[in-house]
């Protein structure tokens, strides 16, 4: 076949296809509304695999949906006067707020350092006596002693005294050497 030829029949073949597609029917053939309907599921009955014959595929039914109702272009240019009007032009602000800044909670109140310094121990009629300092006090510590009325003396364990800071109930502890 010769391009000629081949041009010439596909020329003719797009007049005619641009013909149809100015001067043809547009009208549709029915104006019937189409409903969709839900497939519903098959339900299979028992049968005795003798009594089974292959059967012809059944055809399946196509579900148009329904189409929306056009708005006239007048409406969608020009809306109704009652309507508001859209400003076009607002500004707007696109940054995100910035997150409230939430505080941690204070800190559980703690117990002071030691204001004792260890002086020296001595171990009479069985038990431990310790020797603090503090400014310009000294102190005698023995098991359950009070000290300035903020410090009990829990323990004497060397190379460890544990004291309990009464106001908080909080422990700490000395070293006092072995």
């Amino acid at each position: 076949m010769s391009p000629h030829l081949r041009q010439s029949i596909l020329g003719v073949l797009f007049a005619g296809a641009a013909w149809l597609a100015v001067f043809g029917d547009k009208t549709p053939t029915s104006v019937s509304a189409v409903v969709p309907r839900r497939p519903q599921a098959a339900t299979v009955a028992a049968v005795p695999a003798r009594a089974v014959a292959p059967k012809a595929p059944t055809p399946v039914a196509v579900h148009a949906t329904p189409l929306l109702r056009l708005v006239p272009r007048d409406r969608l240019i020009h809306p109704p006067a009652n309507a508001a009007p859209v400003d076009l032009f607002l500004a707007r602000n696109w940054t995100l707020p910035l997150p409230v800044a939430i505080a941690p909670p204070p800190p559980a109140p703690m117990a002071p350092p030691l204001p004792y310094t260890y002086a020296g121990k001595k171990w009479e009629a069985g038990r431990w006596e310790v020797y603090l300092m503090r400014e310009d006090s000294s102190y005698i510590a023995r098991n359950g002693a009070s000290l300035d009325g903020s410090y009990r003396v829990d323990r004497i364990e060397p190379p460890t005294m544990t004291l309990t800071y009464t106001p908080l109930g909080q422990q700490q502890t000395l070293s006092i050497g072995e």
